[in-house]
């Protein structure tokens, strides 16, 4: 069993938050299959339970080493079963998470 994401993968989560997407979009491999996960742009106030979030940078705007291990078992753990999770670029900070899903979402007119 393994995954695999593209090694520059960050700069696509990173470009999510900052363009505040609704539809952020990574291609990883689980298991020698290809498979599309999805970071929605939310304003997260309080969730309950609380679910798992990865900050992304540090307070330096560089990005934290373990980030990058943290994403690849949130993803892992996402495309087997369906546990979604978010990323936030600094924790209290005024820019949207992106909540993680397997589902595209439409954008409504």
């Amino acid at each position: 069993m393994s995954i695999e994401i593209r090694p520059d993968f960050m700069n696509t989560v990173i470009a999510g938050h900052w363009l505040e997407s609704p539809n952020t979009t990574l291609r990883v491999t689980v298991d020698a299959i290809d498979k599309e996960i999805y970071g929605h742009a939310v304003f997260v106030l309080a969730i309950h339970p609380a679910p798992k979030v990865i900050a992304v940078l540090e307070d330096t705007d560089c990005e934290r080493p373990e980030a990058v291990e943290e994403f690849r078992v949130a993803t892992e753990a996402l495309v087997r079963s369906g546990v979604e999770f978010y990323t936030v670029l600094r924790p209290n900070w005024n820019k949207p998470a992106l909540h993680w899903t397997r589902s595209y979402r439409a954008l409504s007119s």
